[in-house]
């Protein structure tokens, strides 16, 4: 009978100022995607469970599925001097990725966060959305949260992020629960939502990780 496992997202920090060569790391998932990274060009190549398989290259903006669970990574990396890439890893069960906002690296000695959620620090709320582009929740400069959006009505929804949201923006369905990480950059970030249909409840949580 297969183990019934649910993984919450992690992100490694990998400082590229040094080469690696099927480095292992001890985690474990079948979903990888990169949270973000020095620019576009930073890169690493990563091979699952086995230093012989295939390597799938990942930067700014990719993310996989694999169909098999994994318990080993082997990371293999050219020095990349001055970068650092964070890669996201889990279960996709567990949450959805939407490579979303931009953050900003400080230095490959100052992290700008460690490998956990900071959990005791929620915020939950009930947002009431109307037919105009209604604020559901601002991410605050310079800090990345965890946001959990649940509809609550009975009809369809739409998010967005930074801009006014519109029936062409992400669809949250009836009773539907996204989660998506976000970064508040240099001057914070809206979430917003439209109802075309009339006013209808959003639940909002949001987990502060730096």
């Amino acid at each position: 009978m297969a183990e019934n496992r649910i993984l919450h997202p992690k992100i490694l920090p990998l400082p590229l100022d040094l080469a690696r060569d099927n480095a292992p790391f001890d985690i474990e998932g079948d979903f990888i995607g990169v949270f973000d990274a020095t620019d576009a060009v930073a890169s690493v190549d990563v091979r699952i469970q086995d230093p012989g398989e295939n390597a799938f290259t990942f930067k700014r903006g990719r993310s996989a599925t694999f169909g098999v669970h994994y318990t080993r990574l082997y990371i293999t990396n050219a020095v990349q001097a001055g970068k650092i890439l964070f890669l996201m890893v889990g279960g996709p069960e567990t949450f959805k990725f939407e490579d979303v906002g931009a953050i900003s690296v400080n230095s490959i000695t100052d992290p700008i966060f460690v490998n956990c959620l900071k959990a005791p620090q929620t915020k939950n709320s009930q947002v009431s959305v109307g037919a105009a582009s209604t604020l559901l929740r601002t991410v605050p400069a310079n800090t990345i949260e965890l946001i959990r959006v649940c509809n609550r009505g009975l009809a369809d929804m739409f998010i967005a992020f930074g801009v006014a949201a519109v029936a062409s923006t992400s669809k949250l369905a009836t009773d539907d629960v996204e989660f998506y990480f976000v970064s508040g950059g240099a001057g914070g970030l809206s979430i917003n939502a439209i109802s075309p249909s009339g006013a209808q409840n959003c639940e909002v949580l949001a987990v502060p990780i730096k």
